[in-house]
């Protein structure tokens, strides 16, 4: 169970953009979802999405980041056997490409 990292460079605007997406094809339990939030400015909204189907994704969870808020993010477990994705979404554009490293462990 050894934990898989990126980073995720989240653009100069306020869209919702997916910052990475985890394709199962089997039951798995995604762990430890972590978000290193440290280069933010702005209130950022991250959410977790869980496919249902061939195509269509569904909101599972979210969490609001404000500025005064510690410099990371842990979402929610979740136990799927389609993709799950995490998004984010600036209330304010940073200003600048933000990079965000992240991590997540995949168990079973």
């Amino acid at each position: 169970m050894l934990p898989t990292t990126g980073t995720y460079a989240h653009p100069n605007d306020t869209s919702e953009h997916d910052a990475f997406t985890i394709a199962l094809t089997r039951a798995q339990t995604v762990s430890d979802i972590m978000l290193d939030v440290n280069t933010l400015t702005q209130r950022t909204t991250f959410k977790i999405y869980c496919k249902i189907d061939a195509t269509t994704y569904r909101e599972i969870d979210s969490v609001v980041w404000i500025t005064t808020d510690r410099k990371g993010v842990s979402m929610v477990e979740v136990t799927s056997d389609k993709d799950v994705k995490v998004t984010a979404q600036s209330a304010v554009a940073e200003g600048a490409v933000r990079s965000i490293p992240f991590r997540y462990v995949l168990v079973g």
